[in-house]
């Protein structure tokens, strides 16, 4: 029968589209995870060179009582920043497992993403402030704060 053979490959056609959909999804999730947990590193990278610029200062006298809380503040943001990254893969396998993976994406996957970048966000705020008190504190840097959003 010619109409049932076309419905078969017609309903064979939507599921392959539906998977490479589905696989089109976790690879571009994976990759907003990836840069979004790339720029974490960067920021403890830079917390670690800031924290012993810290010291440095403190060694010659300098008081850096106020950058410190600004530092220990910033590594709170990006602790803060990793945990909810971190959730945007768990978010991605609980939408795939639902019963609507569509539905589960958006009220799952979506906010989880924005919470991340929110997070991001708000710890690299939070490490330019920290660097801008470490330079305030030390007299003896000429160097200019270029604020970058």
């Amino acid at each position: 029968d010619v109409a049932s053979s076309t419905k078969a490959r017609r309903e064979a056609i939507q599921s392959k589209l539906e998977e490479r959909k589905k696989q089109n999804v976790i690879k571009h999730t994976e990759h907003i995870e990836r840069r979004l947990m790339a720029a974490i590193e960067r920021f403890e990278n830079l917390s670690d060179r800031m924290a012993s610029r810290i010291e440095k200062l403190e060694e010659k006298g300098v008081d850096m009582t106020n950058a410190k809380a600004l530092l220990a503040a910033a590594d709170a943001k990006i602790a803060e920043a990793e945990v909810k990254v971190e959730a945007i893969g768990t978010a991605l396998e609980q939408a795939l497992q639902s019963a609507n993976p569509k539905e589960a994406f958006i009220t799952l996957v979506r906010p989880a993403v924005t919470a991340g970048e929110e997070a991001v966000k708000a710890a690299h705020k939070a490490l330019v402030e920290a660097m801008r008190a470490i330079k305030a504190a030390d007299p003896e840097s000429s160097a200019s704060t270029t604020p970058q959003s």
